[in-house]
């Protein structure tokens, strides 16, 4: 649209200016709600947006918009800009079709905020930016969509702004410290089966890698790494605070195979993983007491064990109910089941595979009891359903309250009700909770195998709220909860509970007596895939 051309009689500029103005003010909100979809908005340090626009105006408009609405608007939010994954930005206000009056003042505009500096991330809780009226004036502004509020009740949004820019300073400090080799021995090690739980930064390790690979190969390189920080997964960019952050230091220490394979191994300790070594501070305490009753979670921290009939199964007994008539109260002996008529065979596969062929087939599953220590554990639920979710993977659109406990180094089957030797029946099998829905498998995978008459004959103290499975809005208070969590008890219920064993994290040693409609077949079960 060629530049508009300036006109003797001054008349006409005012009427130009009284008709595209409505324009260049919807062009603003469009362009805006347009840009803003699915892409990470963010600041810059273009100055004197607004003077600048006025400027390139036709002098005898210049007094027209002078004003202080407007001009706070576009200085606060005229610079911002989306970035996409290559670090190309678009300035989200001025990218539609603008009014011929104002091209030209649009266009300096652009210009300065494309030689701009990437400042930080943008959040708003605000439901509009600008004042779109004030009496009969109106002005430059645009509505927020609710999807890119930043709401929270605990942080406001300069807060996030800040944590998130700090991100940024730690990712670029890890991309710049250590080479694709590093990164690379870090991925091969969390692959190899010497250290433990890898599932928890494989995927943030293969991230990395990505993100070191586009960086030195991007033409903006900044850009880049200011993207990748806003769109990484929660923590995801905090290495010198997390394991991966460790383990990628005594590899570039030059440390042998062994040391840093022991290093990571005791530092993974589940005693010591995130787990608070001392009793929290007063001040601590302090904030625990805060933050909880900003985000309502005092009911969340109560918590009973969870009933077999409220959980996510993957399989389930087939059991024939016997249908009413007039004979329907009259006893009836017991048939002889498969297992104790049908001759046994033996099988030993992974855990994938017999959930793949067997598992749809079979009506009745058995457990061998030995009488070794075995991972034996117990679901645990919210005691008030309603209460706000305290767990990673429990939300208010999908609710899980459910987690787990097991003991550290196993437990005797004594300690579940269960005798030693035998077989007891499968009641039901469920995933880990966290896997009940994409997305937690850093959680770890595996299953529960609930197991009739099964339940902790201790119950000792401890609600199973244990660090790295609260909402990371707990985090800097973890000591206080875990204090909390080990001075109660976990609440009994009414019927059946859902405690068994649970297993998996790739590790798997069990023996299951199968039943189905061809016969009865004895699984030895040794590793997950």
């Amino acid at each position: 649209m060629e530049e508009y051309e300036m006109t003797q009689n001054i008349q006409d500029v005012y009427e130009a200016e009284k008709m595209q103005y409505p324009h260049l003010l919807e062009a603003i909100r469009t362009g805006f709600e347009q840009n803003t979809g699915t892409l990470p908005v963010f600041r810059t340090d273009a100055q004197n947006l607004y003077d600048l626009f006025v400027e390139n105006l036709p002098e005898e408009l210049h007094q027209i918009h002078n004003c202080s609405n407007c001009r706070r608007f576009v200085n606060a939010y005229g610079g911002l800009v989306t970035l996409d994954e290559n670090g190309k930005r678009v300035p989200v206000m001025w990218t539609m079709e603008m009014p011929k009056l104002y091209k030209r003042a649009v266009d300096a505009v652009c210009a300065r905020i494309r030689n701009a500096k990437i400042t930080g991330v943008f959040y708003t809780a605000e439901e509009m930016l600008g004042r779109a009226e004030t009496g009969q004036w109106h002005h430059m502004a645009v509505s927020v969509p609710e999807k890119m509020r930043y709401v929270s009740k605990l942080y406001c949004a300069s807060q996030a702004e800040a944590a998130k820019n700090e991100e940024w300073k730690m990712l670029r400090n890890t991309v710049e410290t250590y080479p694709k080799e590093d990164i690379l021995r870090a991925i091969a090690m969390l692959k190899g089966g010497t250290l433990t739980r890898e599932e928890k930064f494989l995927d943030n390790a293969e991230w990395l890698l990505d993100a070191l690979e586009r960086v030195r190969t991007a033409k903006h390189k900044d850009e880049v790494l200011w993207y990748l920080a806003a769109t990484a997964k929660t923590g995801y960019c905090h290495f010198n605070n997390n394991m991966l952050g460790t383990l990628l230091e005594d590899i570039h220490a030059g440390y042998s195979q062994a040391v840093i394979t022991r290093r990571f191994l005791d530092k993974m300790h589940p005693l010591k993983y995130q787990r608070p070594t001392e009793l929290p501070k007063k001040q601590n305490i302090e904030r625990a007491e805060e933050i909880i009753a900003r985000l309502g979670l005092a009911d969340s921290l109560k918590r009973r064990f969870a009933r077999l009939d409220e959980i996510d199964t993957i399989w389930k007994p087939v059991r024939t109910e016997r249908t009413g008539g007039i004979f329907k109260d009259v006893p009836y002996r017991e048939q002889k089941s498969a297992a104790d008529t049908a001759p046994v065979h033996d099988v030993v596969m992974t855990w994938e595979k017999f959930a793949r062929t067997m598992l749809k087939d079979a009506v009745k599953i058995e457990y061998h009891v030995s009488e070794k220590r075995e991972s034996y554990g117990a679901l645990v639920t919210a005691s008030v359903q309603e209460a706000p979710p305290i767990l990673q993977w429990d939300t208010m659109e999908h609710r899980n309250p459910f987690c787990w406990y097991v003991y550290h180094g196993g437990s005797l089957p004594s300690v579940w009700n269960l005798k030693p030797n035998s077989f007891t029946e499968v009641e039901a099998i469920t995933l880990k909770p966290c896997n009940w829905q994409p997305g937690f498998e850093y959680q770890g995978i595996g299953v529960c195998l609930v197991l009739k008459d099964c339940y902790d004959v201790r119950v000792p103290n401890g609600l199973a709220l244990f660090p790295e499975t609260l909402k990371k809005e707990l985090h800097e208070v973890r000591s206080t909860i875990e204090a909390y969590s080990n001075r109660n008890k976990i609440e009994m219920v009414d019927g059946p509970n859902a405690c068994g064993l649970i297993t998996g994290n790739k590790a798997i040693d069990i023996i299951l007596r199968v039943t189905t409609s061809y016969g009865v077949t004895d699984v030895y079960i040794d590793r997950w895939d």
